[in-house]
Parts: structure tokens; sequence; C-alpha cells
């Protein structure tokens, strides 16, 4: 599992902005355990957003179906997003920026969220809500929190 968080350089340290996702995190961890930390410049693009908001709701998704959230979001992906099945002549599509998912007992190609495009994403993003609503897990406050991106992307 990875996590992505805000962090603030004030005088000689970087501290971790509060993040839920951080703290579920941590959570799993063992006292002593060893973890990567990269750094870089935060950058709030769309893309950033649009990624964010997708794993709102992934993890709204998981909490509501008793999912693991990578399974979540793996189910998510595989049903609405882009993948392909693999078969024994299988050849990488052009993304080839992926994971490979068993899903059903069936082997997939899954590509990464991080090279959809925003057409793409917008559409993941949108039929994962309807599969919520569908569902009866509650979204208004993820739609609420996101919906003047949303919005915009939903229009081009």
């Amino acid at each position: 599992m990875a996590v992505m968080v805000k962090g603030v350089y004030t005088r000689g340290v970087i501290r971790p902005e509060h993040s839920d996702e951080l703290e579920k995190y941590k959570a799993k961890l063992e006292e002593g355990e060893e973890v990567a930390i990269t750094f870089r410049k935060w950058a709030s693009s769309k893309s950033e957003r649009a990624f964010r908001y997708f794993h709102a709701i992934c993890r709204r998704y998981a909490d509501y179906s008793g999912y693991s959230m990578e399974h979540a979001k793996h189910e998510l992906c595989i049903q609405f997003g882009i993948a392909v099945e693999y078969v024994p002549e299988f050849d990488p599509p052009e993304w080839k920026t992926g994971t490979f998912v068993e899903y059903h007992r069936t082997l997939y190609f899954r590509k990464s969220t991080t090279v959809y495009t925003s057409a793409e994403m917008a559409a993941l993003i949108d039929q994962s809500l309807n599969a919520c609503n569908d569902a009866g897990i509650p979204i208004d406050d993820l739609i609420r929190e996101n919906g003047d991106y949303y919005d915009r992307k939903r229009a081009v």
C-alpha cells in the first residue's frame, strides 16, 4: 500500500499534514518497521486532484463493502476502467504501465490510473460514483467536496 501526503518544510523540519489515509497506513505498521519515503515539491495539479477523488471513492466503496482498499480499487478499475484480459498470446498494450490483477479467477492487466487521460479518469470516476449510488453507499459528501472539479471534467 502506498500513501501520498502533503508535507510542510519549516525551520529545517518536514512535517506531514494530517491525513486520515496516513493514519490508517501507520496503524498497519509494526513498531520499528521501515518505510520508504520520497520527497518532491507538492504540485496540486488537476490530475492529482482527480487521483485523490478516485481514491476517496475507493475508500468509501471499501469501507461499505468490507473489501480492502486494494481490492476495491482493482474491482472498480476492472469493471469501469481500462483492463485487458490476460491470454497466452498476451501482448502488452501501448500504455504498458499497469498491474496484473486476478479478478473472479481471471487474470487482467489493469492500466495504472496514474497514466489515465482526463477523459478516462472522468469516466472512471463517473461510473464508480454510479456503482456506489446503486449499492446504496452514501457519496453526497464526496460529490459536494469535489463537485466543481468533477462538473468541469464531465463537461469536457
